[in-house]
């Protein structure tokens, strides 16, 4: 008797979907003169229930997998953000103190002036 299981487990790996795979294994076995027996074709249910089942969890774990991803980029994105916050806040306080440095630098320049000024002033009257 021809092999319908093998030959079916070798169409649908190729591609061809489980009816398809059916199908034409029964056609390659009457077309030599057998038919497919009932256990052939129960175990070619089972096997096909088994990778369907096989491809199901495969496919929640990926699943899975890019929900966890999803999750370790909003973290990670938070995480640029909550950084980006506090060097924009690191800028600003640079951007005040060195304002403040150069008000006093003008004002200790402008004293300077002012107290060389007096002393010129001084002397010139003197």
């Amino acid at each position: 008797m021809i092999d319908t299981l093998s030959m079916a487990e070798n169409l649908t790996a190729a591609g061809i979907e489980q009816k398809q795979a059916k199908a034409l294994a029964q056609a390659i076995a009457e077309r030599h003169g057998e038919t497919a027996s009932k256990q052939d074709i129960d175990a070619l249910k089972e096997n096909m229930n088994a990778r369907f089942a096989a491809s199901k969890q495969d496919i929640n774990a990926l699943k899975q997998d890019i929900d966890a991803l999803k999750g370790n980029m909003d973290a990670l994105k938070e995480s640029m953000n909550a950084r980006f916050a506090a060097s924009k806040q690191d800028i600003d306080t640079l951007k005040e103190s060195m304002k403040a440095q150069f008000a006093a630098i003008k004002w200790i320049v402008g004293a300077h002036a002012g107290l060389t000024l007096v002393l010129l002033a001084a002397f010139l009257a003197g």
